[in-house]
Formats: C-alpha cells, sequence, structure tokens
C-alpha cells in the first residue's frame, strides 16, 4: 500500500502554506545553466524566477551572488502565496475544510489496514490518532508530510520562500500568485479515493523519505535539471497523475500568464516558485519559450 512514489517528493517542493507526463530529462536550451533561477526579458523590463524548494536546511546557504544581486535590483518580490500575511486565516480556512463535524471521522472513511498503519505512526511520532481521527483524509496526509519534513531534517523557516519575505518586508512590495484558499482548496477538493491514497503515500519509512528529501536538495544545489525532473515529475499511477495535473501542470498554466502580464509592464520582478513548476515540457520555462519569450538561465 505505501509504495515509494514521486508524491511525496512533489510535495516537498510544493509545501508552501504552512507549504506529468515527464520524468524524460526534458532540458530546453534556454535551460543550460548551473542555478535553477533564469531571466526573462520583456520589451522594457526584466523578470528573474527563482525555483524554490520551499523547506530546506541550511545547506542550501549562502545563496549564490547573482541571486542574490538579482534580489537587490528588483523593484517587487512575486511569491505563490505570502504565508507571512494571513496566516490566522489560513488556519480558519484549514480547520473548515479539513476538519469533520459532528460526530463524523477519519476512521469510518479509510481502510481498517491503513488507520492501523496511522496509528503504528502516531505512536512513533508521540502523535495524537485522536487529534487526526477528527481530520479529512487530505489534512492528515498534509500533517505527516510536515512532519516527515521535519523529522529529514528540514524546515519550511529555512525554505527560500520565508528567507526573501524577510528581506524583503522593509524594502520592496510583496506580490501573489495565488491566494491561500485556492491553495488549501487544491488538496480539501480533490476525490476522496485520492486524499486516501495521498495519506497513505506518507507512510513511508522515514529512510526512504530522508534519503528522498536529500537527493532532491542535491540536485537542487547542483543545478541538475534532468535529475530533479526525473524524481518530481514522473507519476506512476492514475491518482498520482490527477495530482500532477491539478497542483503542477494547471497552475503552471496560469502562473504563467501572470508572468506573461508582469513583462507587459515597468519594474523589476523577483519571482519565487516550486521548482517543480519549472522544469519539464509543460513547465513554466517551456510555456515561456513558446510564448516567444526570450530567457538566460543562470
Amino acid at each position: 500500500m505505501h509504495r515509494t512514489g514521486s508524491v511525496s517528493v512533489i510535495f516537498t517542493v510544493l509545501i508552501a502554506l504552512f507549504v506529468s507526463s515527464c520524468g524524460q530529462g526534458f532540458v530546453k536550451p534556454t535551460m543550460k545553466g548551473r542555478l535553477f533561477f533564469w531571466k526573462a526579458e520583456g520589451v522594457s523590463n526584466t523578470v528573474y524566477l527563482m525555483g524554490s524548494v520551499h523547506a530546506a536546511d541550511s545547506s542550501i546557504y549562502p545563496l549564490d551572488p547573482i541571486i542574490e544581486t538579482a534580489f537587490s535590483n528588483s523593484d517587487y518580490l512575486v511569491v505563490e502565496v505570502d504565508s507571512l500575511k494571513s496566516q490566522i486565516s489560513v488556519n480558519i480556512l484549514v480547520m473548515k475544510e479539513g476538519m469533520y463535524i459532528g460526530k463524523d471521522n477519519l476512521s469510518e472513511h479509510i481502510p481498517p489496514a491503513l488507520y492501523t498503519s496511522l496509528d503504528h505512526f502516531t505512536k512513533e511520532n508521540n502523535l495524537s490518532i485522536q487529534v487526526l481521527n477528527r481530520m479529512k483524509p487530505w489534512l492528515v496526509g498534509f500533517t505527516l508530510s510536515g512532519i516527515n519534513i521535519k523529522n529529514s531534517g528540514a524546515y519550511a523557516a529555512a525554505g527560500i520562500e520565508m528567507y526573501f519575505l524577510d528581506k524583503a518586508r522593509e524594502i520592496m512590495p510583496v506580490l501573489e500568485l495565488e491566494t491561500a484558499e485556492f491553495q488549501v482548496k487544491l488538496f480539501s477538493r480533490m476525490p476522496l479515493t485520492n486524499q486516501i491514497l495521498f495519506l497513505a503515500s506518507q507512510l513511508q519509512s522515514p529512510e526512504i523519505l530522508k534519503k528522498q528529501l536529500t537527493e532532491l536538495i542535491r540536485f537542487w544545489k547542483t543545478g541538475n535539471i534532468e535529475e530533479f525532473e526525473r524524481m518530481v515529475l514522473n507519476p506512476q499511477e492514475k491518482w498520482e497523475i490527477e495530482f500532477n495535473k491539478s497542483l503542477i501542470d494547471d497552475r503552471n498554466i496560469t502562473m504563467t500568464e501572470k508572468i506573461m502580464h508582469y513583462l507587459k509592464g515597468g519594474g523589476t520582478y523577483f519571482v519565487i516558485i516550486g521548482a517543480a513548476h519549472f522544469v519539464g515540457e509543460k513547465g513554466i520555462i517551456n510555456l515561456l519559450d513558446q510564448n516567444g519569450i526570450k530567457i538566460q538561465r543562470f
């Protein structure tokens, strides 16, 4: 049941609030370089594009001077969601979307064997099964993912978004590509079957999860797009393909449209998006290239 797949790795890349058909080493000429960092040229302005690992460890710092200089020269910071701005409202929304009402509970909606595995997980991590039993499957999976990331030695607080949000607070406006409500509903509106399989995907052994995260960060630090892409964009099962489509492919289209809008305006934008959104045939870099945008990878 707890197959080692790409979803637990994808979730590490995507986690931003709290946090395809590729996998073939698709690398465009515009993607040659050594960093997950690009520059897109508009008619009269520049948009810098940074692929982020949202949860990381201190080993990713210091960042390359090219990145720091580009940020210093920017007029706007753009993130998926500004997690520092509305944490209270996000927590209320998560409670509304992710908790059962009345006597309903998790054990009534997932297979008994999975509930037993979850019970074992809670005992190993000093959690309360009673608390998780009030949550819907997607929120339990979300919670387990956060614990797994922490157990692997990474933290959202060490992620690139938090680093630049802290730097930007007093010096430039912060813009959002999406809303917290939209990101929460990406999970809460998943079909129940997919929610259950997502939950199950988070019950892998700590050794496997730590190895995945270590490799992910290594590929990011070395700019190895080919291996990074193979690791995070390689769905095997129907539910994983659907998961990728809603969490990556569909969002790539809307985020590319917003980046195109920035390229038609004035000012310099420093855009940070999960690295998985930039790579692959359906990634943002390729979509911009198809729209005739000049792109340089550093």
